[in-house]
């Protein structure tokens, strides 16, 4: 049975009652030894800090399968007790964790906090052979915040039947080496991994777990090369989500990926050097959301910006031979009318902050560098009718892509797609205000 508890927030002249609940909430939990599912929430500061500290040292019920907390505090949590505590004194039978840290930007004392010995107070860290999903995420982190104490490594070693992990470190507070090491080949089997960055020790060590992944869900996968992506998808056959482009997010992190994350078109198309056939990938009738950058299609047909202003050397690809272009777009398009079961199409993304007046001259009117010029044209004359198969299809998304749908593509779209119901395309100068979604229905 699931038992939420709210903490309720109050100013600092409230304090006592705040400790008070929390301790009439410890108290309480000691009496449900059976309780097999709980979700707690509050503020962790001040006074409040020593009771979290108690209620996962000593309080959790011994026989909890699921517990979920939430924590708000306008005090670095890093050198705080609880999550080590927490790591250390998890109980046993303990299959799901989500922990969910909210950080204020006001300053607050630390007195609490900075007298901790988290050693002594923690103690040593126990394996927890029945979790199998671990979910740690952070909101309103400052820069070079740490919420990872140092048993974290020594936590996740201690999971040996984890296969569902997300995690969200905005400042890299866990190294490549660190992730890589979670998803060694001698661990069992990954299924489902969302991480907010992909170094290139993780992502050689996550294609070791092909034949069980089935979601993959990343911010910023800079290490996540073409050749890596076409190991993943060709040998994946339970694969139905393959995220590789961050969200539209306010904060400067997000423009790090525009280059170093993308498919080559010669990779995604994939065909066999003999007979020039397609090589049959393993996901072909699993996936359902996918969401990657195309790269290397040569563009002939672009002769200036998006925003209108000439080109600059080497923003767009040039022919090898006359129809290269062409010959591509069809492959691609090929490739694509395989994935049967394809919901969200996502070729590219939002990597402007739109939202803020302070960055919307930069990213919307003058950074053109990384609109993709080298993509998918999206025309009925480059061949967008070999998708026609795609019946399932609900979503498309051409953000910064040098598209070139009009009304005769929108109008096969509605026909062909029976389930489409928005394209997502460019917002541009003229369009603020308009989110840039074309709705289907």
């Amino acid at each position: 049975m699931d038992q939420p508890f709210s903490a309720p927030s109050s100013d600092a002249a409230a304090a006592p009652p705040e400790s008070t609940d929390l301790e009439l909430l410890y108290h309480l939990l000691q009496q449900c030894p059976n309780l097999q599912r709980l979700s707690l929430s509050g503020e962790c500061e001040g006074l409040q800090l020593k009771s979290w500290k108690n209620i996962a040292k000593s309080g959790l019920p011994g026989n909890l399968t699921d517990l979920t907390i939430t924590l708000t505090s306008d005090a670095w949590l890093c050198p705080s007790p609880v999550l080590p505590v927490l790591f250390s004194r998890c109980p046993p039978s303990l299959r799901r964790l989500h922990v969910h840290i909210k950080y204020y930007e006001t300053e607050a004392p630390r007195t609490l906090v900075d007298q901790v010995d988290e050693q002594a107070e923690a103690g040593e860290v126990e394996p927890l052979p029945l979790m199998s999903e671990l979910h740690l995420t952070c909101e309103g982190l400052k820069e070079y915040t740490n919420i990872y104490p140092p048993s974290w490594s020594q936590f996740l070693n201690g999971l040996p039947n984890l296969n569902t992990i997300e995690i969200d470190d905005w400042h890299h507070c866990v190294s490549d080496k660190d992730r890589a090491a979670m998803f060694s080949a001698d661990h069992k089997g990954w299924r489902s991994v969302s991480l907010y960055e992909l170094g290139p020790l993780t992502a050689e060590a996550l294609t070791n777990h092909c034949s069980t992944l089935e979601t993959l869900d990343l911010r910023m996968a800079t290490g996540l090369t073409s050749a890596l992506m076409l190991q993943i998808l060709s040998s994946s056959p339970r694969l139905h989500t393959f995220r590789t482009l961050i969200d539209d997010y306010a904060h400067d992190n997000k423009y790090w990926n525009k280059e170093e994350t993308y498919i080559s078109a010669v990779d995604f198309i994939d065909a066999d050097p003999v007979s020039n056939t397609f090589k049959p990938w393993a996901c072909e009738s699993t996936l359902k959301i996918f969401r990657a950058k195309i790269s290397g299609i040569p563009r002939p047909d672009i002769k200036i910006t998006f925003g209108g202003h000439d080109l600059e050397e080497g923003m767009v690809l040039e022919e090898v031979y006359h129809g290269q272009s062409q010959d591509i777009q069809s492959r691609v398009y090929d490739r694509l009318a395989r994935l049967t079961r394809l919901e969200n199409l996502e070729l590219g993304n939002e990597d402007r902050d739109l939202k803020s007046e302070i960055f919307y001259d930069d990213y919307c009117e003058g950074d053109e560098r990384f609109q993709q010029y080298e993509c998918l044209s999206m025309t009925l004359e480059s061949g967008l009718w070999r998708l026609e198969g795609l019946k399932d299809l609900r979503v498309l998304s051409v953000v910064r892509m040098e598209e070139r749908i009009g009304d005769d593509e929108k109008q096969w779209m509605k026909q062909h797609w029976p389930k489409i119901e928005r394209i997502c395309r460019t917002r541009s100068v003229s369009w603020r205000g308009d989110d840039g979604v074309v709705h289907m229905k």
